[in-house]
């Protein structure tokens, strides 16, 4: 038997190097839906607030709050899925993906020319990382109550 040692470390390296990169792209794939949940609820949480806007005809400085509460409510649901496709790291995965929409939407409003740096913008950035983490730590709750019932 030739190299016998050798050769299963070597075999040992390279199944541990598959495994890193299909966790990697696992988490690449789980971001990206989470992501795509994302843009459709906050599509249909902001469409949902502009009919009532319309309907109602309410004030106009109603309008950010009720965008900053149909956004949270989108990040919500959908770092509750990243954390439950993850499984693991439920507060700081939601935490970090909140903070991620928040920037996205904010690098948006600086293409449009509407950025500003103020109190309100970062209480709105605060609101959308602490629904994340909640949705987070929600996300992995459910996953373990999962288990526990199988």
């Amino acid at each position: 038997m030739r190299g016998g040692v050798f050769m299963q470390k070597t075999m040992q390296m390279q199944k541990k190097k598959y495994k890193r990169s299909d966790q990697s792209t696992a988490l690449i794939r789980h971001v990206l839906t989470a992501g795509v949940c994302c843009v459709v609820l906050m599509g249909g949480m902001l469409a949902a607030m502009a009919q009532l806007v319309c309907k109602m005809e309410l004030p106009l400085h109603i309008l950010m709050p009720l965008a900053t509460a149909a956004c949270c409510l989108a990040v919500l649901p959908s770092s509750m899925l990243l954390s439950f496709l993850e499984g693991k790291r439920g507060l700081l995965s939601g935490a970090v993906f909140g903070f991620g929409v928040y920037l996205l939407l904010w690098v948006i409003s600086i293409a449009q020319g509407q950025a500003q740096l103020s109190t309100l913008a970062a209480l709105k950035g605060l609101a959308m990382l602490t629904s994340g983490a909640v949705g987070g730590y929600l996300g992995v709750m459910v996953r373990v109550q999962r288990k526990k019932l199988r």
